[in-house]
């Protein structure tokens, strides 16, 4: 039934492209053969990978100007997983979905959003966000340690992307972007309930950038868990590469809180029109566990095209006592829904993947 709504979609879009103001459909295909050892349950998973580089996915997005130097913008996006053509287990424009306003006055959006603390990191990223190696998956590893019901520091607290959300951006002032979400808790009990607030700022001038984050979410238990996770991020673009820099820190508050650091460096270095080179390294902080396990990752990109290109990266985690760092989001392993993205406690894991991505 989903694949046929989208279909649906797909023709209605493509109908009213011809028209002033019709939506843009817009996405990316990645995918990859990739092997990673030492996932708990599993031992060694090879298989089809969805988005090494970025995440798959098909959108439509448009503006509508209505005078005055105002306009209504939306946007919807939708997973895509190529080696089976499904959309996942969520919803159908489960990765965003919603309709605003823009304006000299700078940009409102209400809906499903991103969240400051996703987006920026996902930006800062040296492997683009992607889901294999980098600083996604240091965001996807066991946090155990925040608080008893954490397992995911995006997924639990949904704070990748916020359903029931306001969104809200600058201009560009003085090159500084100020930006904020709000996402309502819903809850008949307390609003505070399962309610996220997000907020960033960031400057650009000429190639230096730099971004602070700050993210307070509140757990669906009783009385309400507080999350919250704090970001420094630098990155400056020479001529002969661009590299990076970070800093965060998680932290749960309440029974059973703590808090999980992280801090990484990382580097993009074209080599040439057709090549490039990425490199990431990341230590990790478990206060409460007293564990600082380290992960790294190379990638190789080969450029095609404005618009597709090949990719082989290398990525593992060294582990510390019973640290369990993975390097790769196993959900986009379609086949090995369900099996963990972790290694045993203490072990090691390391991992493989050729990938070819194409954007439209």
């Amino acid at each position: 039934m989903t694949m046929k709504r989208l279909a649906a979609l797909l023709l209605a879009a493509g109908c009213a492209s011809a028209q002033a103001d019709g939506p843009t459909i817009y996405g990316s295909l990645d995918g990859g053969i990739g092997t990673v050892d030492n996932v708990l349950g599993r031992g060694r998973v090879t298989g089809l990978h969805n988005g090494g580089m970025s995440s798959s996915r098909l959108g439509f997005k448009g503006t509508e100007d209505i005078g005055g130097g105002n306009a209504i913008i939306y946007l919807l996006e939708s997973d895509i997983f190529v080696d089976t053509g499904s959309t996942g287990s969520g919803p159908l424009f489960g990765r965003s979905a919603w309709v605003g306003a823009k304006g000299k006055w700078g940009e409102v959006r209400l809906g499903r959003n991103y969240t400051e603390t996703y987006e920026l990191a996902a930006k800062y990223d040296p492997m683009s966000g992607g889901n294999f190696g980098g600083m996604m998956q240091v965001f996807d590893s066991r946090q155990s340690s925040l608080n008893p019901t954490s397992g995911n520091m995006f997924s639990s607290y949904g704070s990748a992307r916020v359903d029931n959300s306001i969104h809200y951006r600058t201009p560009v002032m003085g090159g500084f972007v100020g930006r904020i979400t709000y996402s309502a808790g819903e809850n008949v009990e307390s609003s505070r309930t399962s309610s996220v607030r997000t907020a960033s700022l960031e400057y650009t001038r000429g190639p230096f950038e730099a971004a602070a984050v700050f993210g307070q979410m509140y757990s669906t238990a009783s009385p309400a868990l507080v999350f919250r996770h704090k970001a420094a991020y630098l990155r400056y673009k020479f001529d002969f590469a661009r590299l990076v820099a970070g800093h965060t820190e998680s932290e749960g508050l309440g029974p059973g809180g703590g808090k999980f650091v992280t801090s990484f460096v990382g580097a993009n270095v074209p080599v040439g029109p057709s090549f490039a080179v990425n490199a990431f390294l990341a230590k990790v902080d478990n206060e409460v566990f007293d564990e600082r396990p380290v992960t790294w990752t190379l990638r190789a990109d080969y450029f095609l095209s404005k618009r597709s290109m090949l990719y082989a990266g290398y990525a593992a985690s060294r582990q510390d006592d019973a640290s369990r760092l993975n390097i790769v989001n196993l959900s986009k392993f379609t086949s090995s829904s369900g099996a963990g993205n972790q290694p045993n406690p203490g072990d090691d894991q390391a991992g493989f993947m050729v990938g070819l991505r194409h954007v439209f």
